[in-house]
């Protein structure tokens, strides 16, 4: 399916095919408020809890020549009444210079993973009236803004809301043997339904 890059208000959303370039997103979004969630949440909304992703890890060295992307053990989880949050992670390798370098000097690669410094609360996506399950792709520049965003499976209806979330995470650099890198995040929604109480305002 091809990456989403923008979210009519109506609710209709604009796509390219995935195999197209992204570009980097437009300097109005890198201000000061592109880590805030555009939708306000509920003072009566709390996070449950939120496990962390270990940030220093060590993957195996891809064996192929090119550049390819490889998975970042462990995933970050956030709980809360509205529903679970699942983000796991794959760091981009560079293609190798000299063939077999990565084998000959060592065959695991040193990184530090950078989280998402916005806050992650599902009931932002909740309150657009989503529910069920969606998950996402999200492709993460070398500052930690995200740059293409794809749907992979679930329930399409929550995309938009979805994607009006995702786009606007901020992630702290993340960096390979100490060389900033290219990451996507794999992002799974799983919300509760709304209660009908909650929707009308009255029982």
């Amino acid at each position: 399916m091809g990456s989403i890059n923008s979210v009519h208000s109506s609710g209709i959303f604009d796509s390219n095919d995935t195999t197209t370039a992204s570009a980097a997103p437009p300097a109005a979004s890198r201000g000061s408020n592109a880590n805030v969630a555009t939708r306000p949440v509920s003072n009566s909304t709390v996070v449950s809890s939120d496990t962390p992703q270990e940030h220093d890890v060590e993957i195996v060295a891809p064996k192929g020549f090119g550049a390819s992307y490889v998975d970042v053990p462990g995933e970050r989880v956030v709980r809360s009444a509205a529903g679970t949050v699942h983000i796991r992670r794959t760091v981009r390798v560079p293609g190798e210079r000299i063939p077999g370098q990565r084998w000959l000097w060592k065959g695991k690669l040193d990184v530090t993973l950078g989280d998402v410094v916005s806050r992650i609360d599902p009931a932002v996506v909740q309150s657009a009236g989503a529910s069920g399950s969606l998950t996402v792709q999200a492709t993460i520049d070398k500052d930690g803004y995200v740059t293409d965003l794809k749907p992979l499976y679930g329930n399409f209806a929550m995309l938009p809301a979805v994607s009006r979330t995702v786009r606007n995470w901020r992630y702290d650099p993340t960096y390979l043997d100490n060389k900033r890198v290219e990451t996507t995040a794999q992002v799974e929604f799983d919300l509760n339904a709304v209660a009908a109480t909650s929707r009308s305002g009255r029982p």
